[in-house]
């Protein structure tokens, strides 16, 4: 393999390049991964008789991802939509 001298610039550009390949590639796994997430939530919220918090979700649920705070709000809007959906 051949290797060449990049300007600290031409680095960046390359690790961006890298980077977004990376976040397009693991978008079909994470967009799964919350859909199965919102379900089985949905699922224990019934099961439990509890109502949706972000406390519920983290502390009860127990849902300690350091993305929790964004998982969260996705959770949130995919059902709300789906009861609008089941309501119409």
């Amino acid at each position: 393999m051949e290797t060449m001298d990049l300007t600290p610039d031409e680095v960046q550009v390359v690790r961006k390049i890298r980077e977004d390949a990376r976040e397009k590639d693991a978008k079909p796994e994470r967009i799964r991964y919350i859909l199965h997430l919102a379900s089985a939530y949905e699922e224990w919220l019934q099961d439990h008789g509890r109502r949706s918090s972000f406390s519920t979700f983290c502390d009860e649920y127990g849902y300690y991802g350091d993305d929790r705070s964004q998982t969260f709000d996705f959770i949130e809007t995919i059902r709300e939509r789906v009861r609008e959906l089941v309501n119409r």
